[in-house]
C-alpha cells in the first residue's frame, strides 16, 4: 500500500525494515477506513517513520510503547511558532503518533500502561507522585496529567533518567524553572506552574528529601482575584452567536447544541465533551453532568429549548450502534467523541462569525454568561453555586460585581458630587 500512495523509497525502507513495518498495512487500511483522505494517510506514514526512527535509536520494541515512552517522544517535539499561542502549538506528528499509539494498544500489540516496574529512578519518583496526587489530594486525570508534565520537565533540569540528587535542588534553580515555564504563557496562566512547582515541593518536603524553605523560592503572580470583570455576552450578543450556527447540516445543530448547553446550563466545555446518551433523562426532563473538575456529580433540568436543540441534533447525526457519546467530531476517524479542545474552538468560531469581540473568546465566556443572567434574575449564590459546580461558594461571589443595579443602590455619593 505504501508504493500506492507514492511514499519515498528511503522512507519506504525504512518503515518496512524498522519495527513497525510489520504493522504497517493493516494500520493504513485501518485509516483509510476512518475515513483519511490521501494527504492525511501521508502524514501519518510521516509520523510512523519518525516514530520508528526514533524506536530503533533508544533500542525499544513495539511491545515496549506505553503512554511513558510516548510522553517522551512528544517531549523531544519542539513546538511550533503561532500568533495564536505565545508558547506555540504542537507539532501534527505528535497528534498522528498518538493515533497509532492507540491503534497498537487496541491490537493488544503493546500496552498503554507498563506491565513492568519503572527501570529508571525518575519514572520511579514520577509514579509515586502521581500516587500522591491521586490519593492525597484527590486531582482529577486531567490535573494529574498537567502536574506531571511539569514535573518530568523540572527532572529534566536535574539530569533526566539518572540519579536523583535532591540535595542540589536549590532556590535558584526552582525559581528559574518557573519563570521559564510561566514566560511561555499568557499572564491569565502564569498560575498553572507556579501551582504545579508547589505540589511538586510540598510532595518532596513530606518525602523528606527537601527543606522547607524552598515553597518560598516558588514566585508569586500578582493576580487580583476581584480587580477584573468576568466575560460575558449581552442577550443581543448570545441571540446573535446561536444564530450563526447552521440549522440545514448536522455540523451546525451540533454546534447550536453544544453552545445552548453551555450558555444556558453553565457547563464547562469538558463536561459537554463527556457527556453520553445516559446523562439525559427524557422522562425527568433533567440531564446529568458527570464528576469532572469538582468531583462530584449533579442533576440539571433540561428545559423545551434544550431539549429540542439535542434532539434535532440527535436526528441529524442518527443512529449509530456502540456509540454514546451525544457529540461527535466531524473529521476522521469517524465517531470519535468531541474533544475538549474541539467545544473551544466551536466557540470560538461562531463568535467570530457573529463579529463578537471579547477578551480571550472561547467556551468559558458561555458559562460566564449563564451564571450572569441567573444573577441578575435573581438566583441566590447558593443555587448559582450549585448550578455552576463550584465547591466554593466564595468562588460565585465573583459574578455579584456584575449586578450593577443593586451595587449602584448601596454605592455612598461621591464628595462633592451635585446632588
Amino acid at each position: 500500500m505504501l508504493e500506492s500512495l507514492r511514499i519515498w523509497p528511503k522512507i519506504r525502507e525504512r518503515i518496512t525494515a524498522g519495527p513497525l513495518g510489520p504493522y504497517c498495512d493493516e494500520y493504513l487500511s485501518w485509516l483509510e477506513k476512518a475515513g483519511y483522505s490521501r494527504l492525511g494517510i501521508r502524514r501519518h506514514i510521516q509520523a510512523m517513520d519518525r516514530l520508528g526512527c526514533w524506536l530503533r535509536s533508544r533500542r525499544l520494541g513495539v511491545a515496549d510503547i506505553d503512554e511513558q515512552v510516548i510522553e517522551r517522544f512528544v517531549c523531544s517535539f519542539h513546538r511550533i511558532r503561532s500568533p495564536r499561542y505565545i508558547s506555540g502549538r504542537a507539532s501534527e506528528i505528535v497528534g498522528a503518533v498518538r493515533r497509532l499509539a492507540q491503534f497498537l494498544w487496541q491490537r493488544g500489540v503493546a500496552n498503554p500502561h507498563s506491565s513492568t516496574a519503572p527501570t529508571t529512578p525518575a519514572s520511579r519518583w514520577l509514579m509515586s507522585y502521581e500516587e500522591y496526587l491521586r490519593q492525597v489530594h484527590g486531582l482529577s486525570g486531567g490535573t494529574r496529567t498537567i502536574y506531571l508534565r511539569y514535573a518530568r520537565r523540572f527532572i529534566g533540569k536535574l539530569g533526566g533518567d539518572g540519579e536523583l540528587d535532591w540535595s542540589k535542588l536549590t532556590a535558584e534553580t526552582v525559581t528559574e524553572f518557573v519563570c521559564t515555564e510561566a514566560g511561555r504563557l499568557k499572564p491569565c496562566a502564569c498560575r498553572g506552574p507556579v501551582t504545579a512547582t508547589r505540589a511538586m515541593l510540598r510532595f518532596l518536603l513530606t518525602s523528606g528529601v527537601v527543606l522547607p524553605g524552598l515553597l518560598g523560592a516558588v514566585p508569586t503572580v500578582r493576580q487580583w482575584k476581584l480587580a477584573t470583570l468576568p466575560r460575558y455576552l449581552s442577550e443581543e450578543q448570545l441571540a446573535c452567536v446561536l444564530d450563526q450556527a447552521e440549522s440545514n447540516n448536522p455540523n451546525g445543530l451540533r454546534d447550536h447544541a453544544v453552545v445552548l448547553l453551555m450558555a444556558r446550563l453553565g457547563l464547562r466545555a469538558g463536561e459537554v465533551a463527556r457527556l453520553t446518551l445516559e446523562d439525559l433523562d427524557w422522562a425527568g426532563g433533567s440531564v446529568r453532568i458527570g464528576p469532572g473538575k469538582s468531583a462530584t456529580a449533579r442533576q440539571l433540568p433540561l428545559s423545551q429549548e434544550l431539549a429540542e436543540a439535542l434532539l434535532a441534533h440527535l436526528r441529524a447525526r442518527g443512529s449509530i450502534p456502540n456509540v454514546r457519546w451525544v457529540f461527535l467530531c466531524a473529521g476522521p476517524p469517524r465517531h470519535r467523541p468531541l474533544r475538549t479542545a474541539a467545544v473551544t474552538c466551536i466557540a470560538q468560531r461562531l463568535l467570530h462569525r457573529a463579529g463578537v469581540s471579547i477578551d480571550r473568546p472561547g467556551a468559558h465566556v458561555f458559562r460566564h454568561t449563564a451564571a450572569t443572567q441567573m444573577l441578575r434574575r435573581g438566583v441566590p449564590f447558593k443555587q448559582i453555586a450549585d448550578t455552576l459546580g463550584h465547591r466554593l461558594l466564595e468562588t460565585t461571589t465573583i459574578y455579584a460585581k456584575l449586578d450593577i443595579a443593586r451595587l449602584a443602590a448601596l454605592a455612598l455619593p461621591w464628595p462633592g458630587a451635585k446632588p
